[in-house]
């Protein structure tokens, strides 16, 4: 029949196991033609998880060849379309991989989130970078608000690392209350890490190991 025509030299089990998950000719053409190498198990797991064929052939047309079925049915199944990869290439990420693309994907990182960042000074982020900031909530409102306690421009391991460790504005405001205004990222996930914070302080100077500042008096 039409179906084993296009399949070749199929057995009968693949034929049947072909026409239970409703793949037809037409979509076996379509699929080999985006990769000839596809086995009866790639047709297969392709109709399951709902691969389109047009879709595969359009990411062909954007430089995404010999794509294996474990890509394009990671790519459907987390929702990777033409139009998000077009974003992203938009955005300045033009050499992504198909994990790129699901990584950054799954966890939320679109056009939008990079602009926001930039808009803060982060250019040539790898797209690395840019899930691992989005994993851990390094939004751009984390980094302004921090920046607007006294922190300067730090690379994004850096922003990564305090935002890991719970460092927030409130506690870069203390330690600078403090006294402590060399304060670097790795000091403060230090002192974070290790619970050093405002009380720690007052206790140390309530034995009379440290002398803190004094606090300007309140305006009335």
């Amino acid at each position: 029949n039409e179906l084993r025509a296009a399949l070749g030299d199929a057995s009968l089990d693949e034929v049947i196991a072909l026409g239970i998950h409703g793949v037809s000719a037409k979509t076996v053409r379509q699929l080999r033609e985006v990769n000839p190498d596809f086995t009866v198990d790639d047709l297969v797991q392709c109709a399951i998880h709902g691969v389109d064929a047009n879709f595969a052939r359009a990411l062909g047309d954007m430089g995404y060849s010999d794509l294996s079925s474990d890509d394009l049915v990671a790519l459907t199944i987390h929702g990777v379309n033409l139009a998000t990869i077009d974003k992203l290439r938009e955005a300045g990420l033009t050499d992504l991989t198909t994990e790129d693309l699901v990584a950054l994907t799954i966890h939320g990182v679109d056009s939008e989130f990079i602009a926001n960042l930039g808009q803060l000074g982060f250019a040539g982020l790898s797209p690395h970078e840019l899930t691992a900031m989005s994993i851990h909530d390094v939004s751009p409102e984390y980094v302004a608000e921090l920046r607007a306690a006294g922190l300067g421009d730090l690379a994004a391991d850096e922003w990564l690392a305090l935002r890991i460790h719970g460092v927030d504005a409130d506690f870069v405001r203390q330690m600078r209350e403090l006294g402590l205004d060399e304060l670097n990222a790795d000091r403060l996930v230090a002192l974070r890490a290790h619970d050093v914070d405002a009380d720690f302080f007052s206790e140390l100077a309530a034995m009379g190991l440290i002398d803190l500042p004094e606090k300007a008096p309140a305006e009335a």
